[in-house]
């Protein structure tokens, strides 16, 4: 299982209020580590591949992250 097919399941699985709260805490461990941003990640550090919310909602997946997808993860950058 890839990075991505793990990011994916956790999100398909996981609460979004349980996901935020997780990123708080992860935000906290982490932060006096240099490293890249999700979407640096995820759109930049692992090929043309990226996280997008319209195909865990059943439709279309983006040829790249589409505004929809952006806003969505928008909160787990800040």
């Amino acid at each position: 299982m890839t990075i991505l097919d793990k990011l994916k399941k956790y999100f398909d699985e996981t609460p979004r209020e349980q996901v935020l709260k997780d990123w708080e805490e992860t935000k906290e461990a982490t932060k006096n580590v240099d490293s890249p941003t999700i979407e640096q990640f995820l759109l930049y550090g692992v090929g043309s591949s990226f996280y997008c919310q319209r195909d865990i909602e059943g439709q279309s997946i983006c040829d790249s992250q589409c505004d929809h997808c952006k806003e969505y993860y928008r909160p787990l950058e800040q």
